[in-house]
């Protein structure tokens, strides 16, 4: 009978031992960032040079009228055909939007108002990459005001001509996107990529 109950005992301890270690969760594996900030700069790199190539393009054609007229309809689908190409959600978020749909959301709000404080000590904002969950990597990366865009985002009466400032305000009646100057932050490539 006591070798019965010893033989018990050790077999409830091993069934205890066995379950316990079943229950410990695997050890979280590191994430690198690396080859997402080199994605993510490629895509950002193509997708931007695609569009400001367009819009130079329809500038030499149709002047700025035209640009503002080929944003307004066009920029959105081609940053959505950008995405299916590179197999990822690309966007452009600011704090100023001119189409309600690039308003920042939290997340980006914070990291363009880090970068905004980055840049007023002189420091230079950086893309950054992000785990978000399990299959979420985001890269964000800053979009600084360049020459060619203050002719649609520029200060009214500087950059910015009287005619151009009407069209902004009749295509987009709640634009908060002029008053830059060359330089400022204009706002983020915000990449989504799927982790699989």
């Amino acid at each position: 009978m006591k070798g019965l109950t010893i033989s018990i005992i050790l077999g409830l301890l091993a069934l205890l031992t066995g379950c316990q270690s079943e229950s410990t969760p695997p050890p979280q594996q590191s994430f690198d960032p690396a080859p997402w900030l080199e994605k993510g700069s490629r895509v950002q790199g193509a997708s931007f040079a695609v569009l400001s190539t367009r819009l130079k393009s329809t500038m030499g054609q149709s002047g700025v009228s035209g640009a503002i007229r080929y944003c307004n309809v066009a920029a959105v689908p081609l940053l959505d055909t950008l995405s299916t190409k590179y197999d990822c959600t690309i966007r452009r978020a600011t704090l100023q939007p001119r189409n309600p749909g690039n308003l920042a959301n939290d997340h980006e709000s914070a990291i363009l108002q880090n970068w905004a404080a980055e840049l007023e000590q002189g420091i230079e904002p950086q893309a950054v990459v992000q785990n978000l969950s399990a299959d979420t990597i985001m890269y964000y990366a800053p979009i600084r005001m360049q020459a060619l865009c203050l002719n649609c985002h520029g200060k009214p009466g500087e950059g910015l001509a009287s005619e151009t400032e009407q069209l902004i305000r009749d295509l987009y009646p709640n634009d908060q996107a002029t008053g830059y100057a060359f330089g400022d932050l204009r706002g983020m490539w915000s990449i989504r990529f799927l982790n699989r």
